[in-house]
């Protein structure tokens, strides 16, 4: 136990915390007497006696467009071999390269006409962080072109606007469920918003709770919302 204690303190000694810790309990006279301040000029350049590699972590935020549905955020690996050709896309530019924000941001604009990222900028651990701690607070804007069988007039669909907090019953979306359970989970559309194009089209503009996938609302459980709505309606 004295042998194991004794190998513990010494691996432990000259830690970055521990130096520090003895200098400040160093009284300024004890330290002169053995250490010139300020130190003597060197005469020889320093010589080599051990490397040590180590890795840190690079964090880095921004603002992307996907323009794919199909496409998931991360690699989908089932077996051992990645499935769907776009999963993880991103990920492999990462690897082995040496790259700026700027670089970075082009060699993946250039790399697919998938997704657009822009604003990408290195960011703290602690910037991170924060944006974990505010994804249920979040929101999220879409805007979808919407195709009526039936012909429509600007008032038909005025009464979309006033719709509030709308609560779906949302499935697990397919590109995810690699890496989440499938289960149903509640997510809310706060506001909706409509302009009429034409007899048969109008924009709607949804402002969701972070999390919810209104482009994959086939796969729900309470398909197409904004369908039946309109079905209600006789549209």
């Amino acid at each position: 136990m004295r042998r194991l204690l004794q190998t513990h303190q010494e691996q432990t000694v000259f830690t970055r915390m521990a130096v520090v810790k003895a200098l400040e309990k160093i009284a300024d006279v004890k330290f002169l007497k053995h250490y010139a301040s300020p130190p003597e000029q060197l005469t020889s350049s320093c010589s080599l006696q051990d490397i040590q590699c180590g890795h840190a972590s690079v964090f880095v935020a921004g603002r992307y467009n996907k323009f794919c549905r199909s496409l998931p955020q991360t690699p989908w690996v089932i077996d051992g071999e990645r499935r769907m050709e776009s999963s993880g896309l991103i990920s492999p530019l990462l690897a082995g390269r040496t790259w700026t924000s700027g670089l970075l941001e082009t060699t993946i604009n250039k790399s697919s006409d998938k997704i657009r990222v822009r604003d990408l900028q290195i960011v703290s651990r602690e910037a991170m962080s924060r944006m974990k701690e505010g994804e249920e607070e979040k929101t999220k804007t879409y805007t979808a072109l919407v195709w009526t069988q039936k012909p429509i007039q600007s008032e038909d669909i005025a009464f979309i606007d006033d719709i509030k907090d709308l609560t779906l019953d949302q499935k697990t979306p397919l590109r995810v469920l690699h890496r989440r359970p499938l289960a149903v989970r509640q997510r809310v559309v706060h506001t909706m918003n409509t302009r009429f194009l034409d007899s048969h089209h109008f924009y709607l503009g949804l402002k969701t709770q972070a999390g919810t996938n209104p482009e994959e609302s086939r796969e729900n459980s309470r398909a197409d919302e904004v369908g039946g709505i309109l079905q209600n309606r006789e549209i």
